[in-house]
């Protein structure tokens, strides 16, 4: 949050987001918003005869004034009461500024081996107005895939990424502290807090089916911080309380079907299926 006098400004600031009232929107896209490039198709080396594609889906990076309910739901079913109070402020006046895009792109690896993934790669800044009392945020992120089988939504957080000090707790991606002064015993990741980067990928789906992933990022403060061990003090004793203001939402859809010329032509149903959009 505020850079200068951090724990001077935490209880202020709750008492600023309680009364700031009805939302409004202060935050503006900005930037490389349109995916470039939109989707990226190759001749397939793990099924061959075939060709695979990785397109944006949306095509765009899209600003999402209040927190979506699907969102809200699987936060609140990961991070629970009371340890976590979670505050969703989207449009609050306390966070203004922009969600800069430096690049949202698709990209296609697919090959034998590690290089077996294709999927986007995407990069967000939060630059703040002058006025703007939250100038250091952090990110959570939430996300659903589905493919033949499975249709599942979950936190993209912490909880999965190790660090010297074993797991961190906490809903933020990646773990971080979002206070940019050096504070001796604070723990810092080495990850830059303010923007946001992430390159999701998946192997190369069967041909004939879809994957897809759908993702939704929102800027975070919280009133609390980690310790060089990865613990989490909570300030005030009062359980970690983590507000969430405006996100945006991206993603991808990944196919597979036979090349041009390939035999594989002759299983038309399989490719009306390949290209079947996600709804």
């Amino acid at each position: 949050m505020c850079t200068k006098n951090r724990f001077g400004a935490a209880a202020a600031a709750v008492v600023v987001v309680w009364s700031a009232g009805a939302a409004l929107g202060n935050i503006v896209m900005s930037g490389n918003t349109a995916g470039n490039p939109p989707s990226v198709t190759r001749d397939c080396e793990v099924h061959p005869g075939n060709r695979c594609t990785s397109t944006l889906s949306p095509g765009s990076v899209e600003l999402i004034q209040t927190p979506s309910a699907w969102f809200q739901g699987i936060l609140n079913a990961a991070y629970a009461a009371p340890a976590w109070q979670v505050h969703y402020m989207g449009g609050n006046s306390n966070m203004n500024g922009q969600f800069n895009v430096d690049f949202y792109r698709a990209y296609n690896e697919c090959g034998p081996g590690d290089r077996d993934f294709l999927g986007a790669e995407i990069k967000v800044n939060f630059v703040p107005d002058a006025g703007s009392l939250i100038n250091d945020v952090m990110w959570v992120s939430g996300y659903r895939e589905r493919w033949p089988g499975t249709d599942r939504s979950r936190m993209d957080d912490n909880t999965r990424l190790a660090n010297r000090a074993g797991t961190v707790g906490g809903p933020f991606y990646p773990y971080q502290d979002e206070d940019q002064d050096v504070v001796p015993g604070r723990w810092q990741s080495g990850y830059q807090y303010d923007y946001f980067y992430d390159k999701p990928g998946d192997p190369c789906p069967t041909p004939g089916t879809v994957t897809s992933l759908y993702f939704e990022t929102y800027a975070t403060w919280w009133d609390d911080y980690f310790n060089a061990d990865g613990t989490i003090t909570d300030v005030g004793n009062n359980g970690h309380h983590v507000w969430v203001h405006e996100g945006f939402r991206w993603g991808y859809e990944l196919t597979c079907v036979p090349a041009p010329g390939s035999m594989a032509l002759a299983g038309l149903g399989i490719l009306a299926i390949a290209r079947r959009r996600r709804g």
